[in-house]
């Protein structure tokens, strides 16, 4: 398959971002680690040996931004919030009042949590 090229005066990171979410790349490519170095070779390609290795260090010590647009901005629906519990599993629930922090107030010995 394919794969995508940069185009004219496209930045590094656009690039970057492009080709991780194409669909074809993504589907010929399902391990991200693969998807990533076959992104970061092609991202290379017209860069000189300096940028490239900035670029390449940037990317493993910051990651890629990735411009949200219309194409891949997602509203995550009711469902991707609900955790399935397990059968014989209770749901725990977490009293907010005892994990609080107790602080004493030294001039006035008033007790206040937060």
């Amino acid at each position: 398959m394919p794969i995508p090229s940069r185009r004219k005066k496209e930045k590094p990171n656009d690039f970057m971002s492009r080709c991780m979410s194409d669909d074809k790349i993504r589907k010929e490519f399902p391990n991200n680690k693969q998807r990533t170095a076959v992104c970061m070779s092609k991202a290379s390609e017209l860069l000189d040996y300096m940028e490239a290795a900035d670029f390449n260090i940037s990317y493993d010590n910051y990651g890629f931004e990735e411009e949200i647009n219309v194409d891949n901005f997602v509203i995550p629906s009711d469902d991707d919030y609900v955790v399935d519990i397990g059968e014989g599993e209770e749901e725990l629930e977490w009293d907010v009042a005892i994990s609080a922090y107790l602080y004493e107030n030294p001039k006035t010995g008033e007790l206040s949590t937060y």
